[in-house]
């Protein structure tokens, strides 16, 4: 008794179909999360348009003060993934450091964004369709 190769091809096929499904269904998540998308576009080529249309950065960007929390807000609504980098503000003024977290954090839980802090330098905040992995403490 042998390995049926047409068999086993089938099933990679399979595999790589659902595959590409889920990837496709993601890409229309993001897509309607960010608004390019919605229930009335039906049409798989039109969700392809949109789809290639759609470039997510990661930008760094300096927090050297109170005012640069709102060019942050615009990046992230804009859907793209933030690096700040706080060394400058903590060094000028912790206090207004701590009020531009304070105002990131609400600006995240209005949008459903994340924010977290990874090192001593840097918090990393995100859009909507995108989350923050957390190790679980004790592990």
């Amino acid at each position: 008794m042998g390995f049926n190769k047409n068999s086993i091809n089938k099933k990679d096929q399979n595999e790589k179909q659902n595959q590409d499904e889920n990837q496709r269904s993601e890409a229309e998540g993001i897509l309607r999360a960010l608004g390019v998308l919605n229930e009335e576009m039906d049409d798989e080529k039109l969700k392809m348009e949109h789809f290639n249309e759609l470039i997510i950065f990661v930008k760094s960007l300096p927090l050297s003060q109170l005012s640069d929390v709102k060019i942050v807000e615009d990046e992230v609504r804009e859907g793209n993934i933030i690096i700040l980098d706080i060394l400058e503000l903590r060094q000028k003024d912790e206090r207004e450091l701590i009020r531009a977290v304070d105002q990131l954090r609400g600006i995240c839980r209005a949008i459903d964004g994340d924010i977290a802090q990874f090192s001593d330098q840097h918090i990393i905040i995100t859009p909507p369709f995108i989350r923050i992995y957390r190790e679980k403490k004790g592990k």
